[in-house]
């Protein structure tokens, strides 16, 4: 089992939501723009100042909305394993994704969910509100919802459509052909073949075997859906965020920490909120204080603590992590530039284990950034996701009959294992 989720009432949850509400309202600020941008500005203020808030501290703009796991506040956000180019059965994938357009300037004509009370009402009891829909192009009829143009991801919202659009484990998939690619100096220097010039692996420590390993990570989802619903049925952000609205407008009383109540963001996402259900011409009240979502039907309709997302993540990353090298040097690293039509060279040095771990942050706050997910789901998802693939190294271990000193690999949290 994991940790459980912070109680209802607390300052942590408080914290949480206030990161949340920032993310929304710091969606289409271009992470390039993040050392000079107001909000950002705004967003790092308030949470360092969140006694409850559990992520990197003191908080700075190069490390809002990211966590502690080695090499995940080392230089850009977005992982180069969701940059780099794929060649999949010849054809080749370049990284660009289709995003929502933003909806941040008043220019802009994109839309995000669940911002007036009726259309938040109709998606709890189980119904979008009428006139929502959910295929591309578009969520509203009659609406323009996605750009035009494919993209690299550059901003939150890119990041969220991303964790959002995925196929389980596609994203590691991805990871997988990249990192083979690299040849055999980017292998773990364990693996039984990398010093060999007669033999290679296939069907043991080869790039078939990598690959069964990674698509078992359906055994992880298990764990995930049984802590959601047998053991903590904790709720969505989106239904905190109701409550939050029907206390500060008198229509309930709850007890919800003072610090969320005081902080400047609630201000900020009433008149978020108010401009986008004007724009969109919903509800009775244009000014709420709901959690701004990235999708028509709001959060899925499991419980959220863990995310099943960060638990796939967890899984996935610890086995590529045990699989290759963690030091090895990322050739050539880039990053988006700011509308995310290209990729600019990035100089600095990013390694394979800080990567690997930026992409199960990127998977798994990316989902936060949507507006579905908590930073507690996230880290215990990750880690209940890094014990199940321990295990499943463990079981694999004692199957092979090739001289081999063991997996090792870095945990999430810094320590390292050896499974031997």
């Amino acid at each position: 089992t994991v940790d459980p989720p912070p109680p209802f009432a607390s300052a942590e949850t408080a914290a949480q939501m206030a990161e949340l509400y920032w993310m929304a309202l710091c969606r289409d600020v271009p992470f390039t723009a993040y050392d000079t941008d107001p909000i950002i500005a705004a967003a790092v203020d308030d949470l360092d100042s969140l006694s409850g808030y559990t992520g990197p501290k003191p908080v700075t703009p190069q490390n809002v909305f990211r966590v502690n796991y080695p090499g995940v506040i080392d230089g850009p956000i977005v992982s180069q394993f969701l940059l780099r180019p794929v060649l999949f059965d010849g054809m080749l994938l370049d990284g660009k994704v289709r995003v929502p357009l933003p909806v941040t300037a008043p220019t802009d004509t994109g839309i995000d969910f669940l911002t007036s009370y009726e259309e938040w009402l109709c998606a709890q009891r189980g119904f979008p509100l009428p006139g929502n829909q959910f295929e591309y192009p578009t969520c509203v009829v009659g609406q323009q919802v996605y750009d035009d143009v494919s993209r690299f991801p550059r901003s939150a919202r890119d990041l969220g459509q991303i964790a959002g659009q995925d196929a389980i484990y596609s994203a590691y998939f991805r990871a997988s052909m990249i990192l083979n690619d690299f040849g055999l100096d980017a292998l773990d220097d364990e693996n039984p073949y990398k010093s060999s010039g007669t033999q290679s692996g296939f069907a043991t420590f080869g790039f078939a075997h990598l690959l069964l390993v990674v698509g078992s990570v359906h055994k992880a989802e298990r764990h995930a859906w049984f802590e959601k619903w047998f053991v903590h049925r904790y709720l969505q952000p989106e239904v905190f965020a109701g409550r939050v609205h029907n206390h500060v407008t008198g229509r309930a009383n709850y007890p919800i920490d003072q610090s969320l109540l005081t902080s400047p963001v609630l201000d900020r996402i009433f008149e978020h909120n108010r401009t986008l259900n004007r724009r969109r011409g919903i509800g009775r009240e244009p000014g709420t204080f709901l959690l701004p979502i990235l999708f028509p039907h709001g959060s899925p309709i499991h419980p959220s603590f863990p995310s099943g997302h960060a638990q796939t993540a967890g899984t996935c990353v610890t086995l590529l992590k045990a699989w290759f090298n963690e030091d090895f040097p990322i050739p050539n690293p880039v990053q988006p530039n700011a509308d995310g039509t290209a990729l600019e060279p990035y100089n600095g040095v990013l390694t394979v284990g800080g990567e690997l771990n930026k992409l199960a942050h990127n998977l798994s706050m990316g989902r936060d950034m949507s507006g579905v997910h908590w930073r507690a789901d996230d880290i215990q998802g990750n880690r209940l996701g890094e014990e199940v693939a321990l295990r499943i190294l463990r079981e694999a271990r004692a199957t092979y009959s090739e001289p081999f000193n063991g997996f090792t690999l870095i945990k999430f949290d810094g320590t390292p294992v050896i499974i031997v």
